[in-house]
């Protein structure tokens, strides 16, 4: 996705951009988007937030047409659907900008051979030595 915008008025609280999502509780997501500023003489300020709450900003290069990468990590403790927003709480007016790339990523967690499978993969082994061991 790609946003381009223009505030002429300043300290506006903006939404640029949400999503209403599906998080799963214990897992670390990791949230990014590239950001550029086209002009304007202050830096634009963007804040990340889950369900209207901050939990991350990000500020443009001070160098115009120069793109930014932003990371940040996020968790919930409970399982459900969140808002994902940006808001451009930039205090310069006649800032023109673009956001791209905007992702939520994580890493799928390692599956794991349960205790009780992995209790009889073990005295099966152990019976198979022991069988070996008669037979010689």
């Amino acid at each position: 996705m790609l946003t381009a915008v223009s505030n002429d008025q300043p300290f506006v609280d903006l939404t640029l951009w949400a999503q209403d999502i599906w998080l799963e509780a214990g897992v670390s997501y990791e949230f990014s988007y590239y950001l550029a500023k086209a002009t304007g003489v202050a830096q634009v300020n963007l804040f990340n937030r889950l369900n209207g709450v901050q939990f991350s900003s990000s500020h443009s290069n001070p160098t115009e047409d120069l793109w930014g990468g932003h990371f940040t990590s996020l968790g919930v403790a409970t399982s459900g659907i969140y808002t994902l927003s940006i808001a451009d709480l930039s205090t310069g007016s006649g800032l023109r900008y673009a956001v791209d790339n905007i992702s939520l990523t994580y890493e799928a967690p390692v599956p794991q051979v349960p205790l009780p499978a992995g209790g009889v993969l073990f005295l099966t082994a152990l019976m198979g030595l022991a069988a070996m061991r008669r037979h010689r």
